[in-house]
This record gives structure tokens, C-alpha cells and sequence, in this order.
């Protein structure tokens, strides 16, 4: 693997397992993130600590580039893509409230069974394949064949139908928010809530899409011009971006949320507080045992005398 490639491959996949393994603590730690959409970003999170994880183990020894590894690798992308995909449509639907939540939540477990069943499988495959030394030409070759032109066909689809949701979803959030603005005033805060929860489930396909779209440039212009000088450096930034999911989950469903904000700062500030008691405790402790040392000390002293 080139050197440049490697080190930014293995800083964004630390960052990503870093970002992931936060959101799944605080998804433990925090009892108010039981809900539908927090499980859905305890889900992706999952996900993205094992992309993170095989791009940092199996990446640091050996290149992905001409290899099935490879392959299979961007099979696991595409899948995880396609989950996205379907996020942005079920999150619209259950926004306009076209499916009762009992329907939709049965979509979800049947769409995540099957997307981990076909994940995990190719987690094995990338780790349990053995890798040879020299890279194949069967899958330096196969670049051009016309099946790649179709799975690129179908990622630029499901692009088109992120983006359609997406931009729905936001449109109808947007006039639920306004309707509810009239109503009662407590009520409207938990609504705003969900709103603005729901407002970041809709960005995450875009935020997605932004990921994904340099390695989509990569390939294309490999397929029309393999020689292009601009290939490695899209290469370079697509391994980051994607090694780095669970670092833009983090930073989209924990850093920019007011609420887990305000959750965190409440938690540092107790324990800052506990930190002071303990202190204090302490100090008193010292100072009562110092006086009674004191004490002891004069008693003893006019026993002498």
C-alpha cells in the first residue's frame, strides 16, 4: 500500500471506530435513547465499527487494490448504501404517517435481518480469504466489464432516490414544525425534538452520498481513462471518508444534537460537583484529624509537666 494512503486510511478508521464505540456507550449509558431512531443510529454505528475495523486491519497489511478483498469490500459498501437508501425512504413514510409504526418497525427487522445476514457473510469472506502476495489480473482486468457499469447504474439510482427522499422528508418536517408552532407549548417542545431528531435521520443518506460520491468519480474514470493522474488522490480520499462513518455519526447525531449536549454537560458538571464534595470531605477529614493530633499532642505534653 502506498505510505500516504495507508497513514490517512488508518487515522480516518481510528477516528471511525473512535466515533462508533462512543455513540454505542452513551446509547448504554443513556436510557432516553431506547427509541426507534436512536436504535437505528446504534445499528449504523454498528455497522461502521466493523467497516472502520476491516479497513484498519486487513487495509495496514496488504492493498486492497486487484484483490476479491477489494471487491467484497465495496459489496459491503453497496449494502450498507442500500440500507441507507431504504432509511430515507421508511423515515419518509413514517413522517407523512402513510404506514402505521408497528408496519413500518416489522420493515425495519426484516431489512436489518437480512442486511446483516449478507454483512456479516462478507465480513468472513474479507478476513478469512487468504491474500496472495501478487495482485490478480482477473480483478485488475474486470474494471471494464459491463457488470460494473451496472452496479454503478444502480448506485447513481440509489443516489437519486436519497436525495428525492431526503429533501421530502425535510419539506414535511418542515410543515409539521410550522402546524405544531400553534399549539400548546410543551407539547411543541417535544415535537420540535423529534423534528430536529428526524431532520438529521433525513441528512444522514445525504451525508452518505458525499461519502460515497469520490470513489464513484474514481471508478468511472478509471473505467474511461485508467492512466488519469487524479485517480490515487480520489482513491486516498475515498478510503477516508469512508473509514471516518462512524466519526460523522457522532459528530451529526451527538456533537450537533442541543440535547445530548446539554445531557453531557449536566453529566461533567455532576461529577465535577461530586469531585468537589470528595474534596472537601477530604480536606475536613484532614483538618479534624490534624486538631485531634493537636489535642493529644497538649494533653500529653501537660501530663509531662
Amino acid at each position: 500500500m502506498i505510505k500516504s494512503e495507508e497513514i490517512s486510511t488508518i487515522i480516518g478508521a481510528s477516528l471511525g471506530i473512535m466515533g462508533s464505540l462512543l455513540i454505542i456507550i452513551l446509547y448504554i449509558y443513556f436510557k432516553e435513547w431506547k427509541i426507534f431512531y436512536r436504535k437505528l443510529v446504534l445499528i449504523l454505528s454498528i455497522y461502521d465499527f466493523f467497516l472502520s475495523l476491516i479497513f484498519i486491519l486487513p487495509g495496514s497489511k496488504y492493498s486492497f487494490v486487484c484483490s476479491i478483498q477489494f471487491y467484497l469490500l465495496s459489496a459491503f459498501i453497496t449494502t450498507c448504501q442500500f440500507w441507507s437508501a431504504s432509511i430515507a425512504v421508511l423515515s419518509y413514510l413514517k413522517i407523512a404517517n402513510l404506514f402505521t409504526d408497528s408496519k413500518l418497525n416489522k420493515i425495519h427487522l426484516w431489512l436489518h435481518l437480512i442486511m446483516w445476514i449478507i454483512n456479516f457473510d462478507l465480513i468472513l469472506f474479507i478476513f478469512l480469504l487468504p491474500k496472495s502476495e501478487k495482485s490478480d489480473t482477473y480483478w485488475c482486468t474486470s474494471t471494464t466489464n459491463s457488470w460494473l457499469i451496472t452496479i454503478y447504474t444502480f448506485i447513481i439510482f440509489y443516489i437519486v432516490i436519497c436525495l428525492i427522499f431526503s429533501i421530502l422528508s425535510i419539506i414535511k418536517l418542515n410543515k409539521s414544525n410550522k402546524e405544531s408552532s400553534k399549539g400548546n407549548y410543551l407539547q411543541r417542545i417535544g415535537e420540535e425534538n423529534q423534528v430536529f431528531f428526524q431532520k438529521r435521520m433525513t441528512l444522514l443518506p445525504i451525508v452518505g452520498i458525499i461519502i460515497f460520491i469520490p470513489g464513484l468519480i474514481r471508478r468511472l474514470r478509471e473505467i474511461i481513462n485508467p492512466s488519469a493522474s487524479d485517480i490515487l488522490t480520489l482513491h486516498i480520499l475515498h478510503s477516508l471518508l469512508v473509514s471516518t462513518q462512524g466519526f460523522w455519526d457522532f459528530l451529526i447525531f451527538v456533537i450537533l444534537d442541543p440535547e445530548m449536549r446539554k445531557k453531557m454537560k449536566s453529566c461533567c458538571s455532576k461529577q465535577k460537583k461530586e469531585m468537589a464534595k470528595t474534596s472537601s470531605y477530604k480536606t475536613i477529614e484532614k483538618h479534624v484529624v490534624n486538631q485531634i493530633g493537636e489535642d493529644f499532642s497538649d494533653q500529653e505534653n501537660q501530663k509531662l509537666i
